[in-house]
């Protein structure tokens, strides 16, 4: 079960950004404001939490899997 905690933890951001941008597509074709509004949503939660990894990281020079 840790294994898969731990899987999802580093994948989950980019989950999120790939769901917001087929939510964008799907959305934009039918031209559903809230759709659109909810996959922009998506796309920042993913790339707000790759980027607060990657500072985190940077700084405190850790590596990206512990075993």
């Amino acid at each position: 079960m840790k294994k898969l905690e731990s899987l999802w933890y580093e994948v989950s951001p980019y989950i999120y950004g790939i769901s917001g941008i087929i939510t964008i597509l799907s959305a934009s074709k039918t031209g559903n404001f809230i759709g659109v509004l909810s996959g922009i949503l998506l796309l920042t939660a993913g790339a707000t939490v790759v980027g607060m990894r990657f500072s985190y990281r940077g700084h405190h020079n850790i590596p990206t899997h512990k075993k």
